[in-house]
Formats: C-alpha cells, structure tokens, sequence
C-alpha cells in the first residue's frame, strides 16, 4: 500500500462575502473569516443578538453586526450543515 490510510478531503475553494447583506443571508451557525484573518461565527440565538447583531468574533462576549466585519471576508463553514 503507497501513501497514508487515510487523507483529509481537500477543501473547497472558500465562497468570498464582500458585502454586509451577504454576511446577513448566511444560515446561523456559518463561520467566516475577515480580511484580517479573524474568524467569526454567525449566532442568531445569542442573548444580545437583537441589540448588537448576531457575529461573534473568536474570544469576543459581545456580538457585532454584519457592516462592522471587515470585509471581504470567506465562508469556511456553512452554517446548517454538520
């Protein structure tokens, strides 16, 4: 047998958002990263999604709306999916 058992799926070339209604047409849960290389998941259940908007940033408590992501940005994970 050549080569290892078994080898990660090669990933798809990411979707590019470059615009904040993009952003708010993702299915909840989706992940993306900004243009500055931070990730950020969409979480429409959030306690505070109402008041600030439902993307959290990686460490952040307080979600932001989707024009406050640096843009472009590419989705890694589409929300909705396992």
């Amino acid at each position: 047998m050549t080569g290892p058992a078994w080898t990660a799926p090669l990933p798809v070339v990411a979707r590019v958002i470059s615009n904040a209604d993009e952003l708010a047409a993702l299915p909840n849960r989706s992940v993306i990263l900004d243009r500055d290389g931070d990730a950020w998941q969409r979480d429409a259940g959030h306690s505070l999604a109402e008041s600030y908007g439902d993307w959290l940033a990686v460490g952040s408590e307080v979600p932001s709306l989707p024009d406050e992501i640096p843009m472009p940005t590419r989705v890694i994970h589409l929300g909705g999916q396992p």
